[in-house]
């Protein structure tokens, strides 16, 4: 038994040498796979370094080209705006071309004219002579001139005083017309005024039937009645007793009223004051109130104003409605 003992000691003694050098050989493999590894490691290093430098060149060879292609462009762009630039050259010279032959022409014209200016010429020479000797005969005739002027200014200031005692004699007689024209026509009026009354039915009949003249107590009592009941104030009262002339009578059946403004020469005023007095009449009436003018003159205007107010205009007996516009002429 120690016999198999000591032999397998010394097997495994054995075995264990050989475990040794087996380790030692994988120690020595492992180094130099250490030593194959730092190599690699810097080869791969290596690569790396011209992989970055390359691309570092691709870039460059990239941005070249691009420049390239840029000056490519243009080139191009330029080769086109060359041509153009020829093309526009060429249309120059063309109207060059075309702009001499017109001054040739236009030359061949001024030679011409300057040989008819040549004539005329010559001619102006004749005109002159002749007008030099017309201007001789002209100062003899201002000469005359000279002595009727001064005649004339004598007989200029003899007239200039008469002028001066005329404008005086004016000067008063339009004195005399502004002070007796506004009396003239307040007693033109009035006697108009008076002839109305006297035969309202020839002047007013065709505007109301059964015509009359209301007098001042019937016009009293109505306005006293509107002003006491608030219908009209004092001043209203005094308006329409102011009135030139009030009528009544019949129109459609239905009794009315007209208020009546009276003037030789009607005026806007008294378009005016007619229609105010019939609306305050209007206050104190229940009947239909017509607003009149009446006289001997009124100018177109003025009448085509009263008919659009509405406003009855009586002229020289004739009578102008507002019902018909379109049949009034130039009274």
């Amino acid at each position: 038994t120690l016999a198999r003992h000591e032999e397998l000691l010394a097997a495994l003694v054995e075995q264990g040498k050989r475990h040794e050098e087996t380790l030692a050989r994988h120690e020595e493999l492992l180094a130099a796979l250490v030593e194959q590894g730092k190599r690699h490691e810097e080869t791969l290093a290596r690569h790396e370094e011209l992989l970055a430098a390359l691309v570092e060149q691709g870039k460059r060879h990239e941005e070249t080209l691009a420049r390239h292609e840029e000056l490519l462009a243009a080139l191009v762009e330029q080769g086109k705006r060359h041509e153009e630039t020829l093309a526009r050259h060429e249309e120059l010279l063309a109207a060059l071309v075309e702009q001499g032959k017109r001054h040739e022409e236009l030359l061949a014209k001024h030679a011409e004219l300057l040989e008819k200016h040549a004539k005329l010429l010559e001619k102006h020479e004749e005109l002159l002579a002749a007008l030099v000797e017309q201007g001789k005969r002209h100062e003899e005739l201002l000469a005359k001139h000279a002595e009727s002027l001064a005649r004339h200014e004598e007989l200029l200031a003899r007239l200039e005083k008469l002028q001066e005692n005329q404008e005086e004699r004016l000067k008063r007689l339009e004195q005399w017309v502004e002070w007796a024209s506004p009396r003239l026509s307040k007693v033109y009026g009035r006697t108009l005024e008076l002839i109305y009354r006297e035969r309202p039915f020839s002047f007013f009949g065709e505007i109301v039937r059964r015509v009359h003249c209301v007098n001042d107590i019937e016009l009293e009592e109505i306005l006293e009645e509107a002003m006491s009941e608030n219908r009209i104030n004092k001043i209203e009262f005094k308006e329409i007793a102011l009135a030139d002339l009030l009528l009544r009578g019949i129109r459609d059946g239905n009794p009315a009223w007209l208020v009546v403004e009276i003037s030789g020469v009607i005026e806007v005023d008294d378009v005016s004051r007619a229609i105010k007095r019939k609306e305050i009449l209007s206050k104190c009436v229940d009947e239909q109130v017509i607003p009149v003018v009446a006289g001997d003159f009124c100018a177109k205007e003025i009448l085509d104003t009263a008919l659009q107010q509405n406003v009855w205009v009586v002229l020289d007996g004739r009578v102008y409605s507002p019902e018909r516009q379109g049949e009034v002429t130039n009274p």
